[in-house]
């Protein structure tokens, strides 16, 4: 959908996140799109709309710096044809507010979806957005809205409604938990949507994978995503990108968090010249591509944890420092409820429930 063809188009705009739910929703005809390829599921996240595009593209020009040379992975157009760009009163460069009546905000009880759901509402809000705001979505558990078929997608725009005015304040809230330094605030705070047959314990399932988790009183355990990644490593051959993602054992982690995924084993390589895990290009079956093993360290990490963050690659989770040179928090997995530690390497720490 070109520019002049989304210009031209009604009142009533549908944002969604990602490409491919884009292109699902064009299937229901002759509607407005404007959709982001950005996956807020990791990286810093800021609540004002201008901050919050300045941090993410330098975010991802950052990101890409440090890949290696074969990836496939290259920045999000934040900008563009068809893409949001909320500020100065638009939706996007070729969308001004003040044409738009009502707004559909694609979400699901995905991370993505619902990170990017919270975001659009927070960010209409703040523009002084009025008029109508409808959240659709699959009420169909487990399913994101890049995955919908033609017939879901039908019947999710059928049973939406315009949201109540709690309803934004609270959507609004919990992207500002998200941008937040609190990984407490931002599990109180993760809200189903209204036709969602799932709980949120799917989304606090996907936010905590990314954080470190308790082993002891010294010590952290890895987060869940960095353990399953490491897991795939061998101390004997080095492994590429078939060897580790091939048979679907990580399509879950690839699906959440994309190409995170990916460039982490990468950054893992980088980290103490390869201490924990040895990574190097090399050609295999004709292609050049990045190959890894796990040193001996590395596996001393995934038995007995960490003391220190910096054996960590540096990771921010919105406004939260899952490892890094901020507040650190870890949580356990043992407790019936999430459980929250601040990290001080070797002192007792009391448990934060907020």
């Amino acid at each position: 959908m070109s520019a002049a063809t989304c210009a031209s188009a009604s009142s009533v705009v549908h944002l969604v996140q990602g490409e491919t739910a884009a292109g699902t929703l064009r299937r229901l005809g002759d509607i407005t799109i404007a959709w982001t390829p950005d996956n807020l599921a990791y990286g810093p996240c800021a609540t004002g709309v201008a901050e919050h595009r300045r941090i993410r593209e330098a975010f991802w020009k950052h990101e890409v710096a440090q890949w290696p040379a074969t990836s496939r992975w290259s920045i999000p157009e934040l900008s563009g044809p068809g893409r949001i760009h909320m500020g100065r009163s638009r939706l996007a460069p070729w969308l001004p507010l003040e044409g738009v009546q009502e707004v559909v905000i694609w979400s699901s009880v995905h991370w993505p979806d619902f990170l990017f759901g919270a975001w659009a509402i927070a960010g209409l809000k703040s523009l002084g957005f009025r008029r109508s705001i409808r959240l659709a979505g699959p009420a169909e558990p487990g399913v994101a809205v890049a995955w919908m078929s033609v017939e879901m997608a039908h019947a999710a725009l059928s049973r939406s409604r315009t949201l109540r005015a709690r309803e934004v304040q609270t959507y609004a809230a919990a992207y500002r938990a998200y941008c937040g330094h609190s990984p407490p605030a931002v599990v109180a705070g993760l809200v189903a949507p209204p036709w969602s047959a799932d709980s949120t314990q799917a989304l606090v399932k996907a936010f905590l994978a990314l954080l470190p988790r308790r082993h002891d009183e010294r010590r952290m355990r890895l987060s869940c995503v960095d353990e399953a990644l490491l897991s795939r490593l061998s101390v004997e051959e080095r492994r590429g990108r078939r060897d580790i993602f091939g048979d679907g054992q990580l399509n879950d982690v690839v699906a959440m968090y994309g190409e995170l995924a990916e460039t982490r084993l990468w950054k893992w390589a980088a980290l103490g010249r390869g201490r924990f895990v040895e990574g190097r290009i090399e050609d295999q079956s004709g292609r050049r591509q990045a190959v890894y093993r796990l040193t001996q360290k590395g596996v001393e990490l995934l038995e007995q944890g960490l003391e220190r963050v910096s054996d960590v690659p540096a990771l921010q989770v919105g406004g939260c420092d899952a490892y890094g040179s901020g507040q650190t928090w870890e949580w356990a997995e043992s407790a019936p409820e999430p459980t929250f530690y601040r990290w001080y390497p070797q002192r007792s720490r009391k448990p934060d429930r907020k």
